[in-house]
């Protein structure tokens, strides 16, 4: 059985918040990968940056849909806003944090097929301090999967 790595549920994460959209809005190609990373956290002394290259299959671009089938407030999450169009999508969301402290953000993706970017930015308090975590992506596709 194939387990998804790292890029493929960092990819997912994002793409977690369009699964009521219609698929149209961010479709992607199935097939190998390159997906940069960057994520901003003022706990991390700077900001860290991966490149990583995954195999994409049929499943993994399906999966931020099936995960997201609990976006209906049993995992914590609830979608307050969604909108697409033309290979773009925007979210707004509010996870109740499990263990954590709640949480708030917005995000976009923008995808062509063969290319995509996106953002996602969470607030919260974390000890009485506003916390702004911020993740920017972009990724592209190399060919088929070997």
């Amino acid at each position: 059985m194939r387990t998804a790595s790292n890029s493929t549920y960092r990819l997912a994460a994002l793409l977690a918040a369009t699964a009521a959209l219609p698929v149209q809005a961010v479709e992607l190609k199935p097939g190998n990968w390159e997906v940069t990373m960057e994520s901003m956290n003022p706990m991390m002394p700077a900001p860290r940056k991966i490149v990583q290259n995954e195999c994409m299959t049929e499943s993994d671009i399906d999966w931020p849909a099936k995960m997201a089938s609990g976006m209906d407030g049993s995992s914590g999450c609830e979608m307050l806003d969604s909108s697409n169009g033309q290979g773009e999508a925007t979210w707004k969301i509010r996870c109740q944090g499990a263990g954590g402290p709640p949480m708030e953000g917005e995000g976009y993706m923008r995808s062509r097929g063969k290319t995509a970017e996106g953002k996602m930015t969470m607030r919260m308090n974390f000890q009485g301090q506003e916390m702004v975590i911020s993740n920017t992506w972009n990724g592209r596709y190399t060919g088929p999967c070997n």
